[in-house]
């Protein structure tokens, strides 16, 4: 699928991913959101995991226009500050983030998840209201926005809709 033609497509792309897994969460009883899914998380866990890579999407917008890096545990929206005693200042691989959101999701009550991902996705709709019609062409602009939304939605509707 080729790139957005303008600000309102990629924003309309984002949307038209994001739907049907909002209305597959919409749908789910508070039982559910501990179910494990065949990745081997729980639906909290899982849904936590989507909003932090959703957070994402703001310091690697900011750095992709030449803004200085922002400090891990200034834009963290969860506990990076405990997490960051431990590693120093260097972005840990995916595994130890989605790790991390797991262990965050853990004793937190569905709503409170469900509301960090709400507030996530208003955050990347946001930024892409506020993109110029030339960033809605920047192909690393882009990449970033439809993978941490658009990919990541579908993957996850796959593997909310799959009993274990």
């Amino acid at each position: 699928m080729s790139g957005p033609n303008s600000v309102a497509e990629l924003r309309e792309r984002v949307e038209a991913a994001c739907r049907p897994l909002r209305e597959a969460v919409a749908g789910l009883r508070l039982l559910d959101f501990d179910r494990r899914t065949r990745a081997g998380w729980t639906v909290k866990e899982m849904l936590a995991h989507v909003a932090f890579w959703e957070e994402t999407a703001e310091p690697m917008l900011a750095g992709f226009r030449g803004h200085p890096d922002i400090e891990l545990a200034a834009w963290y929206h969860g506990d990076l500050a405990a997490y960051a005693r431990d590693v120093g200042s260097e972005w840990p691989p995916a595994m130890v983030h989605n790790a991390r959101e797991a262990a965050w999701a853990r004793p937190r009550d569905p709503s409170e998840v469900v509301a960090r991902w709400d507030a996530a996705h208003r955050r990347v709709l946001e930024l892409i209201d506020g993109l110029s019609e030339g960033d809605a062409r920047d192909e690393r602009i882009v990449a970033k926005l439809l993978a941490c939304c658009s990919n990541h939605y579908q993957e996850h509707l796959t593997e909310l809709a799959a009993p274990v």
